[in-house]
């Protein structure tokens, strides 16, 4: 099952942060096993007059978004931080957080405040430490 366009913009923001820039098919892989879809799934295409690839539409939408935010830039084919972004990064100002990333951030509380060993509640939260050093900045996990 694939994940929204709105789950999957969190994600693709901290893996264009991450490479300092990124070709959109160099993140299409990496987000994909990171939302655990299959073969069939990446093999899917959209139900319009010219059909696209579902998940690489996905991420479309989710990098569209990302631009409307002011947050990620595409010249050349390629994606990458404006510096609203890098303010980010740099901890000078905070992710928009989104209702997905609140349900997370507090799942990922609860687990920690429960005793659940840090690796285990991000799994459970689903969450990457570099996501997490991104909303949760004095936690200082990376």
């Amino acid at each position: 099952m694939f994940p929204k366009y709105e789950e999957v913009e969190f994600p693709l923001f901290i893996e264009i942060l991450k490479r300092n820039g990124t070709e959109p098919k160099e993140v299409y892989a990496v987000l994909a096993n990171r939302f655990k879809l299959t073969k069939q799934d990446l093999d899917k295409e959209t139900k319009e007059k010219e059909p696209r690839n579902k998940w690489e539409n996905i991420i479309r939408f989710a990098v569209k978004e990302l631009r409307k935010k002011g947050l990620v830039d595409k010249s050349y084919g390629v994606w990458r931080l404006t510096d609203k972004g890098y303010d980010i990064k740099n901890g000078k100002a905070q992710y928009p957080i989104t209702e997905n990333l609140t349900v997370a951030i507090e799942v990922l509380n609860k687990c920690l405040h429960a005793g659940v060993p840090e690796a285990q509640s991000r799994e459970i939260a689903n969450l990457t430490i570099e996501e997490i050093a991104i909303l949760l900045p004095q936690r200082n996990t990376i």
